[in-house]
């Protein structure tokens, strides 16, 4: 019976172990799957079951799979560490989440009760989002670097997935090949290049190292096909991440590894650079890259039109319009009417294209410092999680992801609404608390920053 008992807890452990690598696996394949490059292929393009996005009504598979986990195995402890003053690291960014999901949707729900099935699902992810920012913690303290792992597979699979479809149905446009999707896959992929080399320097084996180079190299080819500055910009700094690992954590983290993995690579690289279909695709890269307007251009100045359109939403409106309210009143604004601004076409879809602008014109003034706190929380917990990895490399770390993701905040109206910014955030505080083995007071205060650094390095050296 004894025996039984023990055979059926390991199953059950299993299981749950295998529903977690399913969730992180496709928490990063999803925002990489191809997206219809023109609206004009809408009516002759379907992408097969593999590359497309599964979801029930709105709820994505990596959120259907995280709320059967809450339900058979985490429900309690999210909502105990969320009441727990000294518990997981990411409380505080996961509490300011839920206020924000919340008080958006009571202001969207009370100005406009028609579109309340569509709100709630709005502040449903965000609180689900917020829970996966505390269980994600929890996963990384007692699986280590597997969920890192996990989740840097799920977006090369769907970098890999996205570039199949995009080389089978050659998408051309300047006269130059795009990959299908601009933003949303494409700074997603870039993301692989901070994550992959945050694995690379924490792994100990080969197999691992090579898998994290094989990731970076065809993510980075991935983005760069993208079209997406923003994602150049996050692939960029990712870089800087890798450099800044191979130079100064070399003679700590098994420079034979390293020395080994790199030399595999070399060889089908020195096959593949010296072919003629390198050099084409080189060419199209650059002619993405001069095509892109940088400074000055158009559409430049029409996202800068969207703060002072916001601002003067807010102004007039200082509870916020909620979700559905911002063409309405953004047509009616000064800087809409002078012609400065993006002409908005489609309502329904219409929004400020930053996320501080989208949350600052929902939610109004309150909204606003919500967004702010939030983002001071995540990056907090970012900046120390990956000092007391790394060491003094963790801070120019640090810096290169915060800007990223400040970048993408500025950029497109996604970084709170998916875990772009959360899963780094907690599978690096997991990682900082497993290797800490304190108690719970002493990793709050470590990832939070408030000990003293020095305390830190007692620990980690």
């Amino acid at each position: 019976m004894l025996s039984n008992n023990i055979l059926i807890h390991s199953n059950f452990i299993k299981f749950e172990n295998l529903l977690i690598a399913a969730i992180l696996f496709y928490s990063g394949l999803v925002f990489c799957l191809p997206v219809l490059p023109h609206s004009s292929w809408a009516e002759t393009m379907n992408y097969p079951w593999w590359a497309s996005r599964i979801q029930f009504n709105l709820i994505i598979l990596n959120e259907a799979l995280f709320i059967v986990w809450l339900l058979l195995f985490g429900g309690k402890f999210v909502l105990r560490n969320i009441f727990d003053k000294l518990g997981i690291p990411t409380r505080q960014a996961a509490i300011c989440l839920i206020f924000l999901g919340v008080w958006c949707g009571v202001v969207s729900v009370i100005l406009d009760f028609s579109t309340i099935t569509q709100n709630v699902g709005r502040t449903f992810r965000l609180i689900l989002l917020a829970f996966m920012l505390i269980a994600a913690v929890k996963w990384a303290k007692n699986l280590g670097i597997f969920v890192l792992v996990c989740f840097v597979f799920g977006i090369l699979v769907g970098t890999i997935i996205n570039l199949i479809i995009s080389f089978q149905n050659p998408f051309i446009m300047w006269g130059s090949f795009r990959l299908h999707g601009q933003n949303t896959p494409g700074v997603w992929i870039g993301l692989a290049a901070h994550l992959s080399a945050w694995l690379f320097a924490l792994s100990k084996d080969v197999k691992t190292k090579i898998f994290s180079a094989v990731t970076f190299f065809v993510c980075s080819f991935a983005c760069l096909l993208s079209f997406s500055r923003i994602g150049w910009i996050v692939l960029g700094f990712g870089v800087i991440s890798w450099l800044i690992l191979l130079t100064f954590k070399a003679k700590s983290n098994s420079r034979k590894n390293t020395f080994i993995t790199f030399f595999i690579l070399l060889i089908p690289l020195s096959v593949l650079i010296p072919s003629s279909q390198f050099t084409n695709i080189s060419s199209d890269v650059i002619k993405l890259v001069n095509q892109k307007s940088w400074i000055g251009s158009v559409s430049n100045s029409e996202r800068y039109s969207y703060i002072f359109g916001t601002a003067e939403i807010v102004l007039k409106n200082p509870l916020g319009v909620g979700y559905s309210g911002f063409y309405d009143e953004m047509i009616e604004t000064q800087i809409y009417k002078s012609g400065e601004a993006a002409r908005e076409t489609r309502p329904e879809e219409a929004n400020p294209h930053m996320t501080f602008l989208w949350y600052a014109s929902t939610g109004g003034i309150l909204a606003s410092f919500l967004s702010i706190f939030l983002f001071y929380f995540l990056a907090r917990s970012i900046k120390n999680n990956l000092i007391r990895l790394f060491g003094r490399p963790g801070l120019v770390l640090s810096i290169c992801f915060i800007v990223s993701m400040f970048m993408i905040g500025v950029t497109v109206p996604y970084l709170f609404n998916s875990l772009i910014f959360y899963l780094p955030v907690a599978i690096t505080s997991g990682l900082v608390t497993s290797r800490l083995d304190r108690d719970h007071e002493f990793d709050f205060l470590v990832a939070n920053g408030i000990s003293r650094r020095s305390n830190f390095s007692s620990q980690t050296n």
